[in-house]
């Protein structure tokens, strides 16, 4: 077993959220903790926050990227994709009158290392990351998976899975984690009414090889 596998207990994470606003600080601090990264509070914050309602999943992309860990940004959203869009981004990111800021946002981050798959999240990716122990940030819309919150968009980390369930945390459960059907939790991530084209994301990390 190796050294990232031994170690790995996403599953005592514990946020201690003072907002559900903080949801994209907290998850950030856990990923880096999973992974040993040294950080601090400033180290964080020069990166996500900026936003009235927090953090874009490609700010936290980013911000893990800086901080040392291979991080992937999985989505097939069709206003980043369209086949033009796409090799150009593939090419040589030639800079495009055109793109909005949402392309723009993901093309920065691209560049500065967080590498892009243009694909639909599926429950076969998210198992195959969890067999490899490598936690997978999701961009969700919470009010599929707990019918009493008014939160739409938000971030979770899935930690676990068995048979028909996944196991996730996030800033509504505080510390506790619970477990929700795998079909329920993909149409939660692929399916929310953001009109941001990264959302539906989801976020693949892993300790940068050698």
């Amino acid at each position: 077993m190796s050294k990232q596998q031994s170690r790995y207990d996403l599953k005592s994470y514990n946020p201690k959220l003072q907002s559900v606003l903080e949801d994209d600080l907290a998850i950030t601090e856990a990923i880096l903790d999973y992974y040993d990264r040294p950080h601090s509070a400033r180290s964080i914050r020069a990166f996500l926050h900026q936003h009235p309602f927090g953090s874009y999943i490609t700010e936290i992309a980013d911000c893990l990227c800086q901080h040392g860990i291979e991080t992937t940004l999985v989505t097939a959203h069709p206003e980043l994709f369209t086949s033009k869009v796409w090799e150009s981004i593939s090419a040589d990111f030639r800079a495009e009158k055109s793109r909005t800021s949402s392309l723009t946002e993901v093309t920065r981050v691209i560049k500065k290392g967080v590498l892009l798959q243009h694909r639909v999240p599926t429950i076969s990716l998210i198992e195959t990351e969890l067999e490899k122990r490598q936690p997978v940030i999701i961009n969700c819309d919470l009010r599929f998976l707990q019918n009493e919150t008014d939160v739409d968009l938000s971030f979770a980390i899935i930690v676990a899975a068995d048979d028909e369930t996944f196991s996730i945390t996030d800033s509504l459960l505080g510390d506790r984690i619970k477990k929700y059907p795998k079909k329920t939790v993909l149409y939660a991530i692929t399916e929310n009414m953001s009109r941001h084209p990264t959302a539906g994301s989801i976020l693949l990390t892993r300790e940068h090889a050698g």
